[in-house]
């Protein structure tokens, strides 16, 4: 076995990691290193690159692609290094880097983010999770504690079994707060997530029907969702929507503080505008501060983000600022402007989230509305029900057209054939919304194009398979979005 070549446990590994930067140490090879990846594609000089075997793609096979990229080393299996034992003592001298062997690669990654999160003690992690708005809600306190001291957030959709152990890494001693998104697909994954972040302050936006496919309904959610507070010992913070259905069972047995969120349990809070595409005024200890996030579902976000920084004592003025500062990411409920105005809304898609959309876009002043609604993904056993009831809210809204797509939406059209309109997009009719059945986005972009003329809005909402966001290349707008 080469010198650069380590059969580890994961508590050896976990020896290699410390907080001021990564560093990795095996035989007479150190390395710094910079970042940890997990796409090959994405490494850069000094990484780590660690070879995840996952259903679609196994990452031992672009190891070498990793190498000549300039990683600093490679966490892999075992019986990976045993079955290639010279390759990779050849490798790692070829390279000068490191390989480190362990049992099961994921969980030695996550136990190392738990462990680097574990000596950076003095950071307040929180923790947030829902069926909707949570990207939004981690958007919106991050800017509010940034305002107050230095914070980091878990970046995009860092969310998942893989997404928090790398978002992890890129913490770093100096930072005073941390905000972490957590999210899941399967039972579990919420536990294994807040076992990793351990966060002091927990958030629950919401619990919809969403990933129901995974854990057979909303009570699944609920269920899963709850694991956030699991790791409580006593002194952390609960924060859970004051409306909410399940909010008995969401607290029910949790070690530690519980507090509520919403407009008569946010302190302070005395009333909003709905302000259509410019977003949301809120009036808080006798303050207007305007927000850039257009719906009233919104304001749910806004008030568990007030109450976040409340818990942690946050100046008023700091709260404020952060308000005003904060920008939805990519995809979520972005105002995307021209001769027309795109409501881009299409990261993700559930019913709630989807029904949220269609009211928000329902508000917003336009010459006409253009509805372009993507399937919903992992719904189960509900899906049809699910696809049936957004589409009858789509004939009750202000749409003047509507575009369902997805194989999800063929027989809930075909079904509702005959409450529809003939499918042109030309004219209006008291009857409701010209309505029409797409495969796929491509399908309709040359459609679309034609049909808008300058005033109109379309709002794009669907799940992120579906690849709305692309339509918006064939519209009359300039690809700078309002920070909504």
């Amino acid at each position: 076995m080469g010198q650069n070549v380590m059969v580890a446990t994961v508590g050896d590994f976990l020896r290699l990691v410390e907080p001021a930067r990564v560093k990795a140490r095996v035989g007479a090879l150190e390395r710094r290193l910079e970042s940890i990846r997990v796409d090959s594609r994405a490494v850069e000089p000094d990484d780590l690159f660690v070879a995840l075997a996952g259903a679609k793609s196994d990452g031992h096979l672009y190891i070498e692609d990793a190498l000549a990229r300039g990683a600093a080393g490679c966490l892999v299996s075992a019986s990976y290094q045993r079955d290639r034992r010279d390759a990779v003592s050849d490798l790692a001298d070829r390279y000068g880097c490191a390989f480190i062997a362990v049992d099961a690669v994921l969980p030695a990654l996550q136990g190392a983010a738990e462990r680097y999160l574990e000596r950076l003690g003095h950071v307040v992690r929180v923790g947030i999770t829902g069926s909707n708005g949570k990207t939004t809600t981690k958007e919106l306190i991050a800017e509010i504690l940034s305002v107050y001291g230095p914070t980091y957030r878990s970046a995009g959709n860092l969310n998942s079994d893989i997404g928090v152990p790398l978002a992890v890494f890129g913490l770093r001693a100096e930072h005073r707060y941390a905000v972490m998104e957590m999210g899941m697909n399967r039972p579990g994954e919420i536990a294994e997530l807040a076992w990793i972040v351990r966060p002091d302050i927990a958030a629950i936006t919401n619990i919809a029907a969403a990933h129901t496919e995974f854990v057979g309904d909303t009570f699944g959610v609920a269920r899963e969702k709850r694991a956030i507070f699991s790791h409580f010992d006593g002194s952390q913070v609960a924060l859970v929507p004051e409306d909410e259905p399940f909010r008995a069972f969401l607290t029910e047995g949790v070690r530690g503080r519980i507090a509520f969120f919403g407009p008569s349990s946010t302190s302070g809070f005395e009333g909003w505008a709905d302000r259509g595409a410019e977003g949301l005024e809120i009036r808080w200890r006798e303050h207007a501060v305007k927000v850039a996030l257009p719906g009233e579902h919104n304001l749910a976000n806004v008030l568990c983000a007030i109450s976040v920084a409340e818990q942690l004592e946050v100046p008023a003025e700091a709260v404020l600022e952060g308000l005003r500062r904060a920008r939805a990411l990519f995809g979520r409920s972005e105002l995307v402007r021209g001769k027309v105005t795109v409501y881009r809304d299409c990261y993700n898609a559930n019913p709630a989230s989807v029904s949220a959309a269609v009211r928000t876009s329902d508000r917003i002043s336009a010459k006409r509305r253009i509805y372009v609604i993507g399937e919903m993904k992992e719904l189960g056993e509900e899906s049809e029900g699910e696809h049936r009831r957004v589409a009858e809210l789509l004939l009750g809204s202000r749409a003047d057209a509507v575009y369902l797509v997805g194989e999800a939406f063929r027989g809930v059209f075909e079904a509702l054939s005959s409450d529809l309109r003939a499918p042109s997009m030309s004219g209006g009719s008291s009857r409701g919304p010209t309505v029409k059945w797409a495969a796929t986005a491509e399908e309709i972009a040359s459609e679309l194009a034609s049909a808008t003329s300058p005033g109109d809005l379309i709002l794009l909402k669907g799940s992120r398979s579906v690849a709305l966001e692309s339509l918006v290349s064939v519209l009359p707008v300039e690809e700078k979005a309002d920070g909504v």
